[in-house]
């Protein structure tokens, strides 16, 4: 992928708010390059050329806690919806939701 392509990653799916302490590690940054890129259908690079395209067009991120975040950077757009469902851990409070009986539980409320 060419840095143009990187870029319009970037202008696509982030924004910068320089009012947060807040940001995002790396491996989320990687999930929603990895989202866009199967949305657009385009190949994706490995996770070492994704990071030197960071670096590249002046993204550095900053180590916490054994993990590098980029502070002020927030996820928007298709990309980052597709990322934010297809993330597992969002699935975990859905199964749990889906086994809910809500025939049993409107039985409870009205016994009440």
């Amino acid at each position: 992928m060419t840095i143009d392509d990187f870029t319009l990653f970037f202008r696509e799916c982030l924004v910068f708010d320089d009012d947060t302490e807040d940001g995002l590690d790396f491996e989320s940054l990687y999930g929603l390059y990895i989202s866009w890129c199967r949305l657009n259908h385009l190949p994706l690079d490995s996770e070492a050329s994704f990071g030197r395209a960071l670096k590249l067009l002046g993204f550095h991120g900053v180590r916490h806690n054994h993990h590098k975040s980029y502070i002020g950077l927030r996820m928007t757009g298709p990309a980052a919806r597709d990322y934010i469902v297809h993330t597992e851990g969002c699935w975990d409070e859905f199964r749990s939701f889906s086994s809910w009986d809500g025939a049993e539980a409107r039985k409870s409320l009205l016994a009440s």
